[in-house]
């Protein structure tokens, strides 16, 4: 197709690999700013769900790793 409109081989191939980094590094910008702007959001629902299974894990007396630190079985480091 490229070549109809008398674009080299050589020119097609590097013009397409930069508009496949370029559209790659604009998605990648795209998602790193969405973790950004909802990073507080993303920690608040990690700890709901943590604490979540934390409350039913412990119907069935398991013991996690959180709350075996507490009870001193396991040292932090």
């Amino acid at each position: 197709m490229l070549e109809r409109r008398h674009v080299q081989r050589n020119t097609g191939t590097v013009l397409t690999m930069f508009l496949i980094f370029l559209g790659a590094a604009i998605l990648f910008m795209v998602l790193v700013r969405g973790f950004i702007d909802q990073g507080a959001e993303i920690v608040r629902q990690l700890n709901a769900g943590w604490a979540s299974l934390e409350a039913w894990l412990l119907q069935f007396e398991v013991q996690t790793v959180h709350r075996l630190q507490e009870e001193g079985v396991f040292a932090e480091d």
